[in-house]
């Protein structure tokens, strides 16, 4: 099915101590369905305003619609893939524009572990959506990202959801939020995806 599968180049982030960093802002990317992409700075306040969070829901719609088009290779497969590309390139950008505000920064992504899979690989197999949009979206954040000339690099994600990031204690998780119980920390309830990647910027100094 390779029509729905234009050219992708493998490209990864390094991962945080493979190569020196230059000084500047640490900025996080969390990746999920709920939110495509929450956005961060490590020096974030309690509430995360600076934060900023980017999303298309026209993203699971062509995937949905994708795996029920009778004909993978045809005109309508080719044209709903090269949407799915498009649509993902322009939240990169967006993504890329929001990092360029601060001074010097240098992009952190999670260390996801996913295959980077072709998206007619995923979908001939059925696969969930995430299988293929989580390392898309980031190589297309990567791409974006070179374009413009910021360093990209890769952080471990374990518990990067379930961690405070004021104080770095496990809080309690819910849907869209996380609740910060421990006493003397400033943060309280706030989007949880906006947390997990203030955790990760965090996570590379």
């Amino acid at each position: 099915m390779s029509s729905t599968t234009p050219p992708q180049a493998a490209v990864r982030p390094a991962v945080s101590g493979d190569s020196p960093l230059r000084a500047g802002t640490p900025v996080g990317v969390d990746v999920g369905l709920r939110n495509l992409l929450a956005v961060a700075p490590a020096s974030a306040s309690a509430d995360i305003s600076e934060g900023a969070v980017f999303d298309d829901d026209r993203i699971e719609e062509y995937y949905t619609t994708l795996e029920h088009v009778p004909d993978p290779s045809g005109h309508t497969a080719t044209i709903l893939a090269h949407k799915l590309h498009r649509v993902l390139n322009d939240v990169a950008q967006d993504v890329v524009a929001y990092t360029e505000s601060f001074d010097v920064p240098l992009l952190v992504l999670e260390d996801l572990g996913y295959p980077d899979r072709s998206l007619s690989d995923c979908i001939e197999s059925g696969a969930a959506v995430e299988c293929w949009l989580y390392p898309a979206v980031q190589r297309a954040v990567i791409e974006a990202a070179a374009d413009a000339g910021i360093p990209v690099v890769a952080a471990n994600e374990k518990h990067s959801t379930q961690q405070c990031h004021g104080c770095l204690d496990f809080a309690r998780v819910g849907d869209e939020t996380i609740q910060c119980t421990t006493e003397d920390c400033p943060v309280e309830t706030v989007c949880r995806d906006l947390s997990a990647a203030v955790t990760v910027a965090q996570r590379i100094r």
